[in-house]
This record gives structure tokens, C-alpha cells and sequence, in this order.
């Protein structure tokens, strides 16, 4: 998220970016990219290029952490937050959505990925039960 907004092809996101499909017809490209949400025509537009695309939770502060990380140097990055909620915990579980909590085994390998990307290295929290 932190490289869109570098690129300006969203101006803020105060609650992260969610990848809708307008102009999917126009994606050629193959991306892979990490969204707080995605509509199926997004999905389907990415992958169809070649892409992989990933919807992961942010709360607050990790979302703060992820556009922000030079203000976390002294006291270090934030752990990765799970979802709280009953619906968020469903969406991020649903491999239909590419949620990172989908697959135990692939969220594992994304995790450490997104964490490689913030430039850390941690565990990721137990799942939380629905």
C-alpha cells in the first residue's frame, strides 16, 4: 500500500485500499499486490494478467507502521494485527477473496513475505477462532 500511495495512484488511506475493477478490461499487466480488500472483478482482472493479488488486515497502527516506517525506527515495528471481528475474520478466511488467513500454510509464507517487506522479521500470531 505504501507504493501506491508513493505513486500517487491513491492520494490517502486512512483505512488501507480496497482494488475495485473499473477499467478491468484494460489490465494487461502482472502485479502482484497487497490490498486491504478487493472486488471479484479486481481478482479476476489481476489474475487473468498473470498476477497474484492479497487482501490483508491493518489496524491503526499497522497500517501507520506499513506508510510510516521511518517514525517506528527507535522502538521498532508494530506485530502484525489479526482481525477482531466476526465479518472480517470470515473475509480474510475466504480464499475466494485471497484473504491471507485462507490458507494456514500460504498466510504463514505471505506474512513472512509482507514483514520482509516492512523490513522486519517476527511470527505470526495464532489465527483467531471464529
Amino acid at each position: 500500500m505504501k507504493e501506491l500511495l508513493d505513486s500517487r495512484c491513491v492520494h490517502s488511506c486512512p483505512d488501507g485500499v480496497k482494488l475495485l475493477g473499473d477499467g478491468a478490461e484494460k489490465f494487461t499487466t502482472p502485479i502482484t499486490i497487497y490490498v486491504s480488500r478487493a472486488s471479484d472483478t479486481a481478482i479476476a482482472a489481476v489474475e487473468a494478467a498473470g498476477g497474484k493479488i492479497y487482501t490483508v488486515y491493518h489496524n491503526r497502527l499497522g497500517l501507520r507502521s506499513l506508510l510510516k516506517p521511518y517514525k517506528f525506527a527507535e522502538r521498532g515495528l508494530p506485530k502484525q494485527a489479526q482481525p477482531t471481528r466476526r465479518d472480517m475474520i470470515e473475509y480474510y478466511k475466504n480464499p475466494k477473496k485471497r484473504g491471507f488467513l485462507a490458507n494456514e500454510e500460504e498466510g504463514k509464507n505471505e506474512y513472512h513475505a509482507l514483514l520482509a517487506l516492512k523490513g522486519v522479521e517476527g511470527k505470526m500470531p495464532k489465527a483467531v477462532e471464529a
